[in-house]
Parts: C-alpha cells; structure tokens; sequence
C-alpha cells in the first residue's frame, strides 16, 4: 500500500480506498504497509493538508490518530 491509499480513504470513507483497506483485514490478503508511509501520511495530513486547491484540509493529529485506530 502507499500514502495515496490512505489519503483517499480519509478524504472518502466509502470508496474503493477505504475498501481496499478493510479487505486487508480478512483473510483474503494481507496487505504490506510500511512504517514509512503511514509516517509520509500523517506528515502529509498533518502538514501539507489532503485535497486539492479550495477543498485542502489540514487534519489535526487526533483525528488522524482516530483515523488509524479505526482501521
């Protein structure tokens, strides 16, 4: 997985993202996310913000904490 996967699953909670990610946690497969790209994603989250031009949201780091925990 990379940092778009988990960018796309904040910004859309009911899309394909965020349903790649739950499949993850089946036994169908088992999805290989480094620490690398969670810390590019709240880096990117947190910092530079998610969307594009008007609609770019800077995320607070609890929320994204809550983010991750739900998955």
């Amino acid at each position: 997985m990379d940092t778009t996967v988990f960018c796309g699953a904040l910004v859309k909670p009911d899309g394909w993202n965020m349903r790649l990610l739950k499949l993850g946690a089946t036994p169908l497969y088992q999805p290989v996310i480094s620490q690398a790209v969670i810390a590019e994603f709240i880096h990117k989250a947190c910092s530079d913000g998610i969307g594009k031009r008007a609609a770019r949201r800077i995320y607070m780091p609890e929320e994204i904490a809550l983010f991750l925990k739900a998955l």
